[in-house]
């Protein structure tokens, strides 16, 4: 798993993090099913108050142990071709013992090939347990505690989307952009993107960028395989420009 990329917050002892998934659905689609349905935001369904319960996995000394926690799930919020909901979640028998997380589940339309697709991304802040040693605990040994339980939960709420959203047939053949390595305006070039599940802003942040050099003409991003087909003008830019600002973006 790559490592999760985090930043510490002005407010002490609450850290940033954000992570991304990706569902082949129309974002359209999808965001309609939650609005007819927000109990599919969380395992058992949300009630009429907005709260339901979620098992929180963290490794505490070595052993893994399950926590039922209570979770808070904020009304749909449909504006600028983006969906969110506010989220956030604690357990209240041993609050200082666990993760208290304060998020946004966001999704956004994305596609590749012709295919539309949906990003999910959880974009938040957690205070870890423990308190103050808690903190050091976390810059040492990594987001462990957190770390598991997110991307799982955002793995979870995308198979229930993707089962409760009826798949839409694949363009036919041809129908999609050519694989050349020369196109009609410059040159094409193939670059592995790492660590989308946890780059600032998704795979959709990441196209958006690529497409702003001066230069680039085209881009399709596969968020799933972590591959970018970039056209671009072979007299204004390198591959070795468009992968360092790759690089650059990945940085902390």
């Amino acid at each position: 798993m790559t490592a999760l990329h985090e930043h510490q917050l002005a407010d002490p002892g609450w850290r940033q993090i954000h992570r991304y998934a990706y569902i082949k659905r129309p974002y359209e689609d999808v965001w309609t099913v939650i609005a007819a349905d927000h109990t599919l935001t969380v395992p058992g369904g949300v009630r009429c108050d907005g709260t339901g319960r979620l098992d929180l996995r963290v490794r505490l000394a070595g052993v893994e142990v399950t926590r039922p926690v209570t979770v808070r799930v904020g009304g749909l919020v449909v504006k600028d071709e983006r969906s969110r909901l506010a989220l956030s979640w604690w357990d209240k028998g041993h609050r200082n013992l666990f993760p208290v997380l304060e998020a946004v589940l966001e999704l956004a339309p994305a596609d590749f090939r012709g295919c539309r697709i949906t990003q999910i991304g959880l974009v938040g802040r957690y205070r870890p347990p423990f308190g103050v040693f808690g903190s050091a605990v976390d810059r040492v040994a990594g987001f462990e505690i957190v770390a598991e339980s997110v991307m799982k939960f955002v793995q979870d709420f995308t198979q229930r989307i993707e089962a409760g959203v009826p798949a839409v047939p694949a363009p036919a053949a041809g129908d999609g952009p050519d694989d050349h390595d020369q196109t009609a305006l410059g040159h094409r070039v193939f670059l592995p993107v790492d660590g989308l599940a946890c780059r600032s802003g998704g795979a959709v942040t990441t196209r958006r960028l690529l497409s702003s050099l001066p230069g680039v003409s085209a881009v399709e991003l596969d968020p799933i395989a972590g591959i970018a087909a970039v056209d671009y003008d072979p007299e204004r830019n390198t591959p070795e420009d468009l992968q360092n600002l790759l690089e650059a973006d990945a940085s902390p």
